[in-house]
């Protein structure tokens, strides 16, 4: 997978045991704990959207992996790599982009530029 870093896989079971921040990030969910079959992120706090997505994603999802990124764009681009890498099966889009990171730069006068984007 890269420069992405995941940990896991785990069992669902165990989505509210793993000490997880509130920080960017992403992660991954398997029927059967070998192959990807849906890749999502969070803008800024993994811990939560992971939980959410695991309860609506119970029982078809039984493992998860997740990493941390330093911010929402990174978190945007690990999403990307790993969703071209691995073509998930139940992601039926290409991930859009970090908006909350694009409202920024607007605010700051920068550029955008993406870097492995869709």
């Amino acid at each position: 997978m890269g420069w992405v870093k995941l940990h896991g896989p785990f069992p669902v079971s165990r989505v509210y045991d793993i000490a997880l921040y509130e920080s960017p990030g992403i992660y991954c969910f398997s029927r059967g704990g070998r192959k990807i079959d849906y890749v999502g992120r969070s803008d800024w706090n993994l811990r939560s959207r992971l939980i959410k997505s695991a309860e609506d994603g119970i029982p078809r999802y039984t493992y998860f992996w997740f990493g941390y990124e330093t911010s929402p764009m990174r978190a945007y681009q690990a999403e990307c790599a790993l969703f071209h890498e691995q073509r998930p099966p139940d992601n039926s889009n290409s991930p859009g982009r970090a908006r909350c990171y694009e409202l920024a730069l607007s605010r700051l006068n920068v550029p955008l530029e993406l870097t492995g984007s869709s």
